[in-house]
């Protein structure tokens, strides 16, 4: 039988505190204008994850080497 978090769709739910901390690398990423591709790659989240914490905090993301912005 398998364990939580074994597979990539069986993740186990993340506490507080690591979330927090992941939130704040994501933030660091962002800030450092990295696109959303290797931050999806990086942080194994969704798209809409992502633009949904930028967008809390008020930043922009890149959309590939092209600059485009969401």
């Amino acid at each position: 039988m398998s364990q939580p978090g074994e597979y990539a769709t069986q993740r186990a739910p993340m506490s507080g505190p690591e979330r927090d901390k992941l939130e704040r690398r994501l933030l660091t990423q962002i800030k450092a204008n990295k696109p959303l591709g290797p931050l999806m790659r990086t942080f194994k989240l969704s798209e809409t994850r992502i633009r949904r914490v930028a967008e809390r905090h008020g930043l922009t993301i890149t959309r590939g080497s092209g600059g485009n912005r969401l």
